[in-house]
């Protein structure tokens, strides 16, 4: 087992926020609104008919649970007032979960910048004497336009910010 250690030199985004949503959620439980279960919110298992405290047949219950949606949650989909948003992977990539506030994202992208800067034997030095930052920060804005409304329109107007560096990840 090794660790691979992954250097991305360029335009990235962070994304910070979180929502909270309150979201239903059924499960089987006893109906007998008497019942110690019942008032515990315990769940039963699908194979389960009856209850073990009162001998009523199972039954389900609705309850409402609060639900905090994070950056890394649109990179996987999710689903919010029934309204499914997806960032795609494909085109952008979540290096960290961790950071911040543990529920910041640095978002790099997949793409191949036409600002690519590897050296042609992919040895490790890489010459930044003449990088146009700016140039590269326009592309990514430009290239990235629909993610970066998607997560200002789930996380708030000023919600991402986009920046230039060095970020390491390991994997």
């Amino acid at each position: 087992m090794g660790v691979d250690t992954n250097i991305h030199i360029g335009p990235y985004m962070i994304v910070s926020g979180e929502l909270k949503i309150s979201v239903d959620r059924e499960i089987k439980t006893c109906p007998n609104e008497d019942c110690e279960i019942h008032k515990s919110n315990i769940s039963f298992q699908p194979s389960q008919n009856f209850c073990l405290k009162c001998g009523y047949g199972t039954g389900s219950k609705v309850l409402q649970e609060n639900k905090e949606i994070i950056p890394h949650d649109l990179m996987n989909g999710k689903t919010i007032d029934g309204v499914k948003y997806k960032v795609d992977w494909d085109d952008l990539a979540f290096t960290d979960g961790n950071y911040g506030n543990g529920k910041d994202g640095v978002i790099i992208s997949n793409h191949i910048s036409p600002f690519g800067k590897r050296h042609p034997e992919d040895v490790s030095d890489v010459d930044l004497t003449n990088v146009k930052i700016q140039d590269e920060i326009d592309w990514f804005k430009n290239e990235f336009d629909e993610d970066i409304k998607t997560f200002e329109k789930v996380f708030g107007e000023g919600s991402v910010s986009i920046k230039w560096g060095v970020i390491q990840w390991y994997s």
